[in-house]
């Protein structure tokens, strides 16, 4: 009985080759890429959300004018030109939000194809979950 399992104990084990191996590290990068995204997209989300909610705020504002952070300083400008630069903000940072999507979504069909490959290979001996 000791015999038949351990022969069949051996049927399983599958060398595991370079190519198995540039393969895993592969899926490793991106891996760590994809939790490096998730964090730059909730970090990007909320800036969006912070320059809407201040774009709103700037318009029930009945000042002439606004104090405006740039870096590390407040700068006072007219209500027209602070809406004006929230407006750019907006979009610039909703155009870094649909290129992080359109990286992740790349990623996660890499990710894919190479747990396909290396489940069909390698089956039960490796772990590729989160």
């Amino acid at each position: 009985v000791f015999a038949m399992a351990s022969t069949a104990a051996a049927a399983r084990t599958t060398e595991v080759t370079w190519d198995d191996q540039q393969r895993i590290c592969a899926f490793s990068r991106m891996n760590a890429r994809a939790h490096e995204l998730a964090a730059e997209l909730k970090a990007t989300e909320k800036r969006v959300e912070d320059y809407e909610e201040a774009s709103a705020e700037l318009v029930v504002n009945d000042e002439d004018d606004v104090s405006f952070l740039l870096g590390e300083c407040f700068v006072k400008m007219d209500n027209e030109n602070a809406e004006t630069r929230l407006e750019k903000l907006i979009q610039v940072e909703k155009g870094k939000l649909e290129a992080l999507k359109v990286e992740r979504k790349a990623l996660a069909d890499g990710m894919s194809e190479l747990k396909k490959k290396l489940y069909d290979r390698l089956g039960n001996s490796i772990n590729l979950e989160e």
